[in-house]
């Protein structure tokens, strides 16, 4: 499938080539990205990687598919952003963190050479896409800490996340979405032809659960919405056999996932807060944040753009996706935001390449002065996470009389990722990866226990 998607995916022209000495500065970012976002512990990592790394571990240490050795209950979870690693350091004997380290830089390269097309081959518009949704964080921050108010987080998060720091926090879902809603764009923007896509959607679901969901809730809007005017070109036989193989593809996984059986908490987000501490939060942290977007994508001309009727239509889902909680932080928004969040960026840094072109003369002034207010809001929380990882690493840590609070998280401190929720998190969070007992998949497709 994946050789028949791409054997006639080569364009026509030069715009989409890459020149050698770009592939090289973007795989040494990649890297560079990799390193700082925590894997294999040479930079600051954050309290996430007691489960990225333990997740790693029990793959290695266990047989597959996995069982706990506590309750002999079969895991449930997204392991495919470690599986390849995983394997290797079962050939090789001994869990290989460079293995993981590599894998997880291939992928980021990846990302960012679509990334790099998408936005024209421009370093400023690149990095856009990393820091857009940290303004309303920081403004939010400075406004509490002025009115002298209290907690300036509730227990689950109705924020939108700038996708530096989704990296930092969980790389394993980051760095394939970026992959899939670049994808996506190219196909839906570039070759009008989104039916192409649906292959990675569909793949997408070994990395991650809520990420694949508003993927698949998007895919459909971007499909209906190409083939508004004729939709009886979507049942021609090319077009259907590349949405029915891949549909095929997720019904294993998809069975699979069925088959857990923890509890999670969900609920409309006003279930959870009916006092009026919500609402500034919300305000704050979705609000403001989309309304920070729509202020860019008017200064960049994007409302006059043929598909700005989609651009509105992912506005609203995201809003839609905000007011639901999944999990006990609320995983659903944090990880379901990202495909949406992530397309939306891609509309803003292609457009963005042109806005000195666009914006020659003094008239515009007031407007250039507006975008450059809100870049320098949204890089500073981005620029605190840096400072942070330049701080607090390996490198630092090894110099003799230097004091400082790095730590660095074991892969093998616990047998499984089961034993690391229940103490790192909370029971009910270690229950979530369970596997249910009786279950289609533990019945027909899983190796059967011994």
């Amino acid at each position: 499938m994946i050789w028949w998607q791409f054997k006639n995916r080569i364009p026509p022209g030069n715009h989409t080539r890459i020149g050698g000495k770009s592939i090289i500065m973007l795989l040494m970012l990649g890297f560079f990205m990799t390193a700082i976002s925590g894997v294999d512990g040479y930079f600051h990592q954050n309290l996430d990687y007691w489960g990225h790394n333990s997740k790693y571990y029990t793959l290695f240490n266990h047989s597959w598919p996995v069982v706990f050795l506590e309750n002999q209950q079969y895991a449930s979870h997204y392991f495919g952003f470690y599986l390849v690693p995983a394997l290797f350091s079962k050939l090789q004997g001994e869990i290989s963190g460079t293995a993981l380290l590599i894998w997880a830089s291939i992928g980021y390269w990846i990302a960012l050479m679509w990334l790099w097309v998408i936005s024209n081959k421009n370093a400023f518009s690149l990095c856009l896409f990393f820091i857009l949704g940290s303004a309303g964080h920081l403004i939010k921050i400075g406004f509490y800490k002025m009115a002298g108010l209290g907690a300036i987080s509730l227990p689950f998060v109705t924020e939108v996340w700038p996708v530096l720091y989704q990296s930092i926090l969980a790389i394993n879902q980051t760095v394939p979405a970026m992959i899939v809603a670049a994808v996506i764009y190219a196909d839906f923007r570039f070759d009008h032809k989104p039916e192409r896509s649906f292959l990675f959607v569909t793949l997408n679901f070994v990395f991650g659960i809520f990420p694949t969901i508003t993927f698949g809730l998007v895919y459909i809007v971007l499909l209906l919405y190409t083939y508004r005017q004729n939709i009886n070109a979507l049942f021609s036989k090319e077009k259907w056999l590349q949405l029915v193989i891949p549909g095929l593809t997720i019904l294993p996984v998809f069975i699979y996932f069925l088959s857990g059986g923890g509890t999670v908490v969900t609920g409309f987000i006003w279930e959870f807060d009916r006092s009026l501490e919500l609402l500034p939060h919300y305000s704050f942290g979705v609000i403001l944040e989309v309304s920070i977007l729509i202020v860019l994508i008017l200064l960049l001309g994007l409302q006059q753009d043929k598909d700005r009727y989609l651009i509105l239509t992912l506005i609203v889902i995201l809003i839609l996706v905000s007011t639901y909680r999944i999990g006990k932080w609320n995983d659903w928004f944090m990880r379901g935001q990202m495909p949406v969040m992530m397309l939306l960026l891609l509309f803003i840094i292609n457009k963005s390449s042109e806005i000195f072109e666009m914006w020659k003369g003094v008239s515009n002034l007031k407007t250039i002065l507006v975008f450059i207010l809100i870049i320098g809001f949204s890089a500073v929380i981005p620029a605190r996470h840096l400072i942070r990882a330049f701080q607090h690493n390996i490198f630092v840590d090894s110099q003799s009389g230097y004091i400082t609070r790095f730590v660095r998280y074991p892969y093998n401190r616990f047998h499984d990722f089961y034993q690391m929720g229940k103490v790192i998190y909370s029971i009910e969070e270690a229950n979530q990866y369970l596997g249910k007992k009786g279950s289609v998949y533990e019945r027909y497709l899983a190796r059967q226990k011994k």
